[in-house]
């Protein structure tokens, strides 16, 4: 399950969040066992939210850099790091078979080169609003503690009003407290 489908974060799923639990699937068949091995669910949960999987050539060093890098890629915790298609994925499989069909995968292999997203895809994370984000958490933390507070957000009409405020529902779905 890849992070966005714990229900733990504020993102959206997609063909990324596919990929995702295609490189466990992958990490298991490279290793012999799945990238976080845990049995309680939440720390299962957990660890594809937070942790980096061991790379599968530390389990299994005959395997070749180039693959257990693409499958780490796979992996990755934010969708945009990992491959953007399933087209790009085939591509680069391709090549590393191509390669190691005659005789070895090159230590410099390329991963992505054939990148190119079918539409354009934006990051979720809010870039420059450190600063209001901030009050906004103080603000939060203190109605967590028992006080009563009114926040007031301004601004121009698509100046990032709504993505501001929406920023904090991952923290208050995980309380008790109402957003």
């Amino acid at each position: 399950m890849a992070p966005e489908q714990t229900g733990w974060l504020n993102r959206g799923c997609d063909v990324r969040s596919d990929l995702y639990s295609l490189g466990a699937t992958l990490y298991h068949a490279c290793v012999g066992r799945p990238p976080f091995p845990e049995l309680d669910r939440s720390e299962l949960n957990h660890a594809h939210v937070a942790r980096i999987p061991r790379s599968p050539c530390e389990l299994r060093p005959e395997l070749p850099e180039a693959l257990a890098a693409l499958v780490l890629r796979l992996l990755r915790k934010e969708p945009e790091e990992r491959y953007q298609s399933a087209r790009s994925l085939h591509a680069d499989l391709l090549a590393l078979r191509e390669q190691s069909r005659h005789g070895r995968i090159a230590a410099d292999f390329e991963l992505g080169s054939a990148e190119v997203p079918d539409r354009p895809r934006f990051s979720s994370r809010l870039q420059g609003r450190d600063r209001e984000l901030g009050v906004l958490r103080a603000a939060y933390a203190r109605c967590a503690g028992g006080s009563v507070q009114l926040v007031l957000v301004r601004g121009e009409p698509g100046a990032g009003k709504s993505a501001l405020v929406e920023a904090l529902r991952p923290e208050g779905s995980r309380g008790n407290a109402a957003t």
